[in-house]
């Protein structure tokens, strides 16, 4: 069979596209360089390759380039786009005659697949040769497969810079792909003999941006432990189970801990019997590492896990489960109390049977949830059960079975971001009550508001400055935070509150003890607004998954309420800003309100926390069109401006309560615009009009 594909592959003409996505987008014509033009044309072209021949209709192109929001014209923008791609991409075709790379159909275009070789396809290809290879007892051709693979990315992410919600999610699957090869080759490496040192520091820097993948936290163990360095392989483990309980709530799965008792038991981490099984390569089978650039490990490990994968909620597995042990919250008690109390209550028919935990995201909302439930649960002799949002319905079923519906029993589910998790809660109880319960109480947590869900609803608020204060001293766990206590309250101030954004960043400082807070927080200031920084102080690990779920349009508001000074927002503002009539820009605020990626301290007023401030500041200069954004500022500049002069006019002649209270309303967004824009026009009509407010009021008391 072998054989047979190897001649087939080798008389088949070869494509005359050459196209790269496993890394920046390059396409070649019969070996000469494309330029396919701007991001939304690179964003048609990679739709229609990634599709591997299937047609898209000219309204699937429309979604994939801009979602849910796009502009006037779209699809003639689509046409425009594939007439330039033919044109470019067939040089020598003759005029009218068809294309044969962008085909057109009744449901359509499509790309042959017979006119392009894609690394993509080639990178599944090996992966599925070495799932092959290792079902045949043939573990080292698995791993040159993988590697082959792996070696064909090119950079940090696939497709960067191509913009729109179709790019986005094919970006996603790939580099999960590639995580997923990477670790079944190491997995591999270390089963047949052990990796050279690289390998541990390329793993601590993939866990460091997704702590909570065990199989990595895994691989690090075996690693070790490999070279002898048992000691460290136990640390590992120790590091992983504590990482797992402080952040989710949960010990390590069962492969973990199997690894953990036979490392313990000091026995072999794998069994000997399959290991006899598959004799060692000899050495001039293995890979020549003596030369040739960086080793495979050094190359990866950089790159691996560079976009934070979603952070699995406390309770986010497929299966139901009893409650887990509660880790000890700092700062907490009362609304712990407050959940336990509402729980029982909510047994004894004083209210809707069901009670909502909500906060923003990394506020800790699970932690505090599952604490309650802990607090309560002897009120629920029927049992407890806890699964998270993303569960399936096999889980769900189980869940219902492990609860006695004869006895009051309670529904935990975690991690509710849609309206539609609290929706399918809600079902699980009318189930529970059909099979003929009658006390059951639903527990739920989030960032989404779920108002279609009756209940009582409690709010997790941000810690304050002395809980922030505590909470990251015991986390760094040295003298620093006492030596600069100044630096301690700079970090805690920028954290806003958010424990385990707080407790990210301490361990992250206290892995590092040489370094100096002072110096820390100096370099975080600098760098705020780039992307390096954003990885690596841990928001994007909290934050991304919640901005991924948004729509075109609630991530456009998003990204604007960024661009917008660190103050209160308002609907006329950002209605300006985005040239989007008043009663739209609320809708979307609501939503954004909703899934608690903003607080609204009054009607019509929203604000970010600053945390999440900076994550829509840096994803907007990453997401958004310069000339986008910068249109957007100038009509925010235009807005202040013009209602700048109008209050000016009137102050001119004295002071007048209306013209005075709106500058105060504003007063934080104005003084950040003087700080901002202190050479600009606007800059400096802010500056005059805040001094001509004070130097009016002042000598209204005067008189």
């Amino acid at each position: 069979m072998a054989g047979d594909g190897a001649d087939a592959a080798a008389t088949a003409p070869t494509p005359p596209l050459r196209v790269s996505v496993l890394g920046p987008l390059l396409v070649e014509h019969e070996g000469r360089p494309v330029e396919i033009g701007p991001p939304q044309r690179q964003a048609v072209f990679a739709a229609l390759v990634l599709r591997g021949g299937r047609h898209i209709s000219t309204a699937g192109l429309v979604d994939w380039v801009w979602g849910d929001d796009p502009p006037h014209k779209a699809e003639a923008a689509i046409r425009a786009h594939v007439s330039v791609l033919r044109r470019v991409l067939e040089p020598r075709r003759a005029s009218r005659s068809p294309s044969g790379v962008v085909v057109s159909g009744s449901s359509g275009y499509a790309m042959p697949p017979a006119v392009a070789s894609l690394d993509a396809a080639r990178f599944r290809a090996l992966v599925a040769e070495a799932e092959s290879h290792r079902e045949q007892g043939r573990p080292l051709q698995a791993g040159q497969a993988l590697r082959s693979g792996l070696d064909l990315w090119r950079g940090e992410d696939a497709l960067p810079g191509i913009p729109g919600p179709g790019s986005a999610s094919a970006r996603r699957v790939l580099e999960e792909e590639r995580l997923t090869a990477w670790e079944d080759y190491l997995d591999g490496e270390l089963s047949r003999r052990g990796l050279e040192r690289p390998v541990h520091s390329a793993l601590i820097r993939a866990l460091a941006n997704r702590p909570h993948r065990e199989r990595l936290h895994g691989l690090l163990v075996r690693a070790f432990w490999r070279q002898g360095r048992r000691a460290e392989a136990l640390a590992a483990y120790a590091s992983a189970r504590d990482v797992l309980l402080a952040d989710l709530g949960v010990e390590p799965g069962a492969a973990l801990q199997e690894l953990h008792r036979r490392l313990v038991a000091d026995e072999p981490l794998e069994p000997e019997a399959g290991r006899a099984a598959v004799p060692a390569p000899p050495a001039e089978e293995e890979p020549d590492r003596s030369s040739g650039g960086p080793s495979f490990v050094d190359a990866m490990g950089p790159t691996v896990g560079v976009e934070a994968e979603p952070p699995p909620t406390v309770f986010a597995r497929d299966h139901a489960g009893p409650l887990p042990r509660c880790p000890p919250l700092l700062g907490r008690g009362v609304t712990v109390g407050m959940v336990a109390e509402a729980l029982r209550e909510a047994r004894d028919g004083l209210h809707a049977g069901t009670v909502l935990v909500r906060g923003l995201p990394g506020i800790g909302t699970s932690a505090v949830a599952l604490a309650g439930a802990r607090a309560a649960i002897e009120a629920f002799p029927g049992g407890g059960v806890v699964l998270g949002r993303e569960a399936s319905d096999r889980a769900w079923t189980q869940a219902l079975t492990e609860l006695d519906p004869r006895e009051a029993c309670l529904l935990v589910v975690d991690g509710c971001r849609e309206p539609e998790d609290g929706v399918r809660a809600m079902r699980a109880r009318d189930d529970l009550h059909t099979a003929g319960a009658e006390d059951v109480v639903v527990l739920t947590t989030g960032t989404h508001r779920l108002p279609r869900v009756r209940g009582r609803r409690i709010e997790v608020a941000p810690l304050d400055e002395a809980e922030s204060t505590t909470l990251f001293a015991r986390a760094l766990g040295d003298r620093r935070a006492e030596t600069e206590r100044a630096a301690v309250a700079v970090i805690v101030g920028l954290h806003s509150g958010f424990p385990q954004i707080l407790e990210a960043t301490a361990g992250v400082l206290a892995s590092r003890p040489s370094w100096s807070l002072t110096d820390w927080v100096n370099d975080l200031m600098v760098r705020q607004g780039s992307w390096s920084s954003l990885q690596r102080h841990g928001l994007g690990l909290f934050f991304t998954p919640h901005y991924d779920a948004l729509d075109v349009a609630e991530a456009t508001v998003f990204r604007a309420g960024g661009l917008h000074p660190f103050a209160p927002l308002t609907v006329d503002v950002l209605g300006a800003m985005l040239a989007v009539p008043a009663d739209r820009v609320m809708f979307l605020l609501e939503r954004l309100h909703d899934r608690g990626l903003l607080e609204s301290p009054r009607p019509a007023e929203y604000l970010m926390p600053f945390l999440l401030w900076n994550y829509a500041r840096i994803v907007g200069l990453a997401d958004d069109d310069p000339a986008v954004r910068a249109g957007q500022a100038d009509r925010m500049l235009a807005w202040y401006r013009d209602r700048l002069a109008e209050r000016a006019e009137v102050l001119a002649t004295g002071f007048d309560v209306e013209a005075a209270g709106w500058v105060d309303k504003h007063r934080g967004a104005l003084e950040s615009l003087r700080h901002e824009y202190a050479g600009h026009p606007t800059g400096r009509a802010v500056s005059d009009l805040l001094d001509a407010t004070d130097a009016v009021r002042q000598a209204g008391r005067a008189d």
